[in-house]
């Protein structure tokens, strides 16, 4: 059995408690440069750079040497803060997986006036409750942790222990401009929160779950949901399939309501007139979940009519086609499960102030704490 030198354990303990009171590094001083300006797509990526600004010469501990060569600069660490206020911190994973095999310090010599950059991708840090930023201005600092590695198997004259801390940048994330998808129309993302795909013909809307709610529900102020719409005048028919994973969970975004997946037609004059054909599903507080056709309508941001899980049953799992039908002021609306057979619904009356031009398209609901991920298929829109 081997033991750690005395004197160099005794060291080892009187820099880490040093460290935790902030020692600052002699002469090492840790610039941030990042974008002023970004889109929630592209996500923020920025560089920290170590400069040696004083007279001697420095020996860092960057953090982990992986064995397969892999580099992780565990010694860096980062922190944002937006208009919520409070500083939160950054989880820089590196983009790298553990690997089995031994680990050694990460030595980074920096002599005097010397400068190291260390770029950090837009994947290779994440934040507790969402993968992505939303659109606002955040600021985003940076520290370096400099710490004697518990194993200097190298007895390498590392740098004392300490941090050093960088100035905050400022940072604009702007939503995504809006796409166009041939079939399907221009994406709508009010929050710029949600992305769009497009996959072999099919269409896939990603609506993140906490902390906010996605909803067409003008009455409850949430009109936000992520949508795809094209612009139709007179009358038409316009059907479409929908699958996916429907399952909601316990949790709600939205207060005083169950947790609600849904995703299917919409026809819009704007966000507070809107018909909403939907395969959906609630969970019960306290008991499991209803799959259903919701079938609703809302004028002037008040609901006419709330679609009720009795109104008709759907499957949990099956694929479910779709439809919507103009003809003049009257809205039918049908659902069918080979897009053959049809179940009719009951139609609704266009107030006479909606216009002949209105947007038609599918659009993703989810008061859910948890992702929802619904796919399109097989959209046919006649006129």
């Amino acid at each position: 059995m081997s033991f750690m030198n005395p004197f160099r354990c005794a060291a080892f303990l009187l820099a880490l408690a040093a460290s935790a009171f902030g020692t600052e590094i002699p002469g090492l001083e840790v610039d941030l440069k990042a974008p002023a300006l970004v889109h929630v797509s592209d996500g923020v990526s920025f560089t920290a750079v170590l400069k040696n600004k004083g007279s001697q010469d420095l020996l860092l501990n960057g953090g982990d040497l992986l064995g397969n060569g892999k580099e992780m600069w565990t010694a860096l660490a980062a922190e944002i803060k937006g208009k919520a206020g409070g500083w939160r911190p950054f989880h820089l994973g590196w983009g790298q997986a553990g690997v089995a095999g031994r680990m050694l310090s990460l030595p980074l010599p920096l002599r005097a006036g010397a400068t190291h950059e260390l770029p950090v991708g837009a994947h290779d840090w994440f934040l507790d409750d969402t993968p992505r930023l939303r659109p606002g201005v955040y600021e985003i600092r940076a520290v370096f942790h400099q710490r004697h590695p518990s194993e200097d198997i190298m007895y390498l004259p590392y740098t004392p222990d300490g941090e050093a801390r960088s100035s905050a940048v400022r940072v604009e994330v702007r939503p995504d401009p809006p796409k166009y998808f041939a079939t399907w129309g221009l994406t709508g993302d009010p929050d710029g929160d949600c992305a769009f795909f497009e996959d072999k013909g099919s269409l896939l809307i990603h609506v993140p779950g906490r902390p906010s709610p996605h909803d067409l529900a003008a009455e409850t102020g949430v009109t936000n949901a992520p949508r795809v719409l094209q612009k139709v005048k007179g009358d038409f028919a316009v059907q479409v399939l929908v699958e996916g994973r429907f399952s909601p969970g316990t949790e709600s975004t939205l207060s005083g309501r169950a947790g609600y997946n849904g995703a299917g037609l919409v026809i819009m004059a704007d966000p507070k007139n809107v018909v909403c054909l939907a395969r959906a599903v609630f969970h019960h507080q306290g008991g499991g979940e209803n799959h259903y056709a919701n079938f609703e309508m809302r004028s002037g941001g008040s609901l006419q009519r709330i679609g009720l899980s009795g109104d008709h049953h759907l499957a949990k799992t099956a694929p479910v086609f779709l439809r919507l039908e103009r003809r003049g002021s009257k809205v039918s609306g049908a659902v069918s499960r080979d897009g053959v057979q049809w179940d009719e619904l009951a139609a609704k009356e266009l107030p006479a102030s909606w216009p002949q031009e209105l947007e038609v398209g599918v659009a993703a609901i989810s008061t859910s704490a948890e992702e929802f991920v619904p796919r399109f298929s097989r959209f046919e829109l006649l006129r």
